[in-house]
């Protein structure tokens, strides 16, 4: 008997379709709302992320998606922490759909009960998608938030990191404890007023607190929050937020700026990226390092800028020849270099005190050899989907060639190098968590955007791989904090099916 399709209610982010679909590569073969009765939305899964519990008289609002069984398998592989637990939704047209839900597991439960800000906006974005029960709407919007960058356990007293904390240091009054509304949630008339109404419903419970008087979505794009009381740094003076995870200024050499988690720097920005549009590609291995070490970067995904800054363009390169982008600028000395792999290990040694740089000569060495493995990897793949015209794009080179030459890939190179990785993390003398070390490095970020190009250009052929310590580091990686913010953030653009990171 073939495997059935499953109905799951989705409470969380996936209620969101572009998070749903667009990042975690699933389409439903239906999706209604509904609503579920006598459970309750809180965030006291680790982390500030949802849950649900029973018996507390409230209703949540959420939608029915029903999945394909692989979909399904891949949905459960990425709730991580969770149980399913089988519940009957009153789905919005009428029906009664027996679905499932995933629920915190004990061991992965908190009493924070406030939401990180880039989830909070998901579940509000993905409500006004769907047009949810407008009180359920309304209590989204009126809760409270941390900011994706300040430090969790500092809210709540308890970072042991101090100083060291990598992560900004905001006190509880400024916002961020469970009986407040945090940086820049209150509303105009409230600020304008001189103070907030009521209490936050730190516990997540159905309907605004009294007195409350949430800020609307147009609102919510034009809040900004006061000067922290910052520990641990002296790079950052002012934190912003929005409706978007990260802000976009205007910068001396054009183009919109990037600042990673939302972190605007007192001083000029450095570092400029000129890539392609449209497409993650090969610059997405540089933004992924300029995200992980909280670097503002001007972000310049313009074809004019691309052709002016190398030699396949008609006009002069600016600063040392580069033939080809992604290409690295240094805004202040006017330094530029171009191919990936080398502009990753420049990065590596400057960014944050040369963190991301594998410590030994030997560890360094080897470094070389798996991002070039991973370059040649990349270029066959980009061969196959483009083997009648390399210059063209991949719908001209759509037929019958392409698709014998991606079977080729997919079926007999593709588990060649993924064998081979997979050796290489297992070889790290001290552990099987990175690469190198017990820390992550340039390679491991490099390597995570190779898996999860694959992931979504070959699912089938990816989920079959017998890898399972690659598998784990793309999930490890994904799951550290400002990586997962870029990931969750409009900023981070969707593969388009034209190559393996295309």
């Amino acid at each position: 008997m073939e495997p059935q399709n499953h109905w799951n209610f989705a409470y969380g982010a996936n209620i969101n379709r572009w998070k749903l679909e667009k990042r975690r590569g699933i389409k439903p073969v239906e999706s209604v709302p509904g609503k579920l009765k006598e459970w309750q939305l809180s965030f006291n899964h680790r982390g500030g992320m949802g849950t649900l519990d029973q018996g507390t008289g409230s209703t949540v609002h959420g939608v029915c998606h029903l999945l394909a069984p692989s979909d399904y398998a891949t949905l459960c592989r990425m709730e991580e922490g969770y149980s399913e637990v089988e519940v009957v939704v009153e789905a919005y047209d009428g029906r009664a759909i027996t679905a499932t839900i995933f629920c915190s597991l004990p061991d992965r439960r908190t009493t924070d009960g406030i939401p990180p800000l880039r989830y909070l906006k998901l579940l509000q974005e993905g409500a006004r998608e769907w047009d949810l029960d407008q009180g359920y709407r309304v209590w989204l919007d009126s809760l409270p938030s941390i900011p994706d960058n300040v430090c969790r356990n500092y809210a709540r007293g308890s970072c042991k990191f101090g100083g060291r904390c990598r992560y900004l240091h905001a006190s509880p009054a400024a916002g961020a404890s469970s009986n407040s509304q945090p940086l820049g949630t209150a509303s105009r008339n409230e600020r304008r007023q001189g103070g907030r109404h009521g209490e936050g419903a730190s516990q997540g419970g159905l309907g605004p607190p009294p007195g409350l008087h949430p800020a609307g979505p147009q609102e919510a794009n034009a809040l900004t929050c006061a000067t922290l009381s910052i520990t641990g740094s002296k790079r950052h003076s002012r934190v912003q937020h929005g409706a978007l995870a990260g802000v976009a200024s205007s910068s001396k050499a054009g183009g919109s700026v990037t600042h990673a988690e939302g972190i605007v720097e007192t001083g000029s920005v450095e570092w400029r990226l000129v890539y392609w549009p449209g497409f993650p590609g090969r610059g997405e291995f540089i933004r992924l390092m300029f995200e992980e070490t909280a670097t503002p970067f001007q972000d310049d995904r313009s074809a004019a800028s691309v052709k002016s800054m190398t030699m396949s363009g008609r006009t002069a390169p600016s600063g040392y020849p580069c033939l080809a982008s992604p290409v690295l600028q240094n805004l202040r000395t006017g330094f530029s270099m171009g191919q990936t792999m080398a502009i990753m290990r420049y990065l590596a040694k400057n960014l944050d005190g040369g963190r991301l740089l594998p410590k030994t000569d030997v560890d360094q060495a080897h470094a070389d050899m798996i991002v070039c493995g991973v370059a040649d990897l990349v270029e066959e793949g980009h061969a196959a989907w483009h083997p009648v015209d390399s210059m063209r794009s991949a719908a001209f080179n759509r037929g019958p060639q392409q698709d014998a030459q991606i079977k080729l890939y997919a079926s007999r190179r593709v588990p060649k190098w993924l064998a081979f990785l997979e050796s290489a993390l297992q070889a790290n003398p001290a552990g099987e968590g990175y690469f190198f070390g017990n820390q992550l490095s340039y390679v491991d970020l490099c390597v995570f955007h190779l898996l999860n190009g694959l992931a979504h250009q070959l699912p089938q052929d990816f989920q079959a791989a017998r890898v399972p310590k690659l598998k784990a580091l793309r999930e490890r990686v994904a799951s550290r904090p400002r990586i997962s913010s870029y990931m969750d953030s409009p900023r981070c653009q969707a593969f388009t099916g034209t190559g393996p990171i295309f």
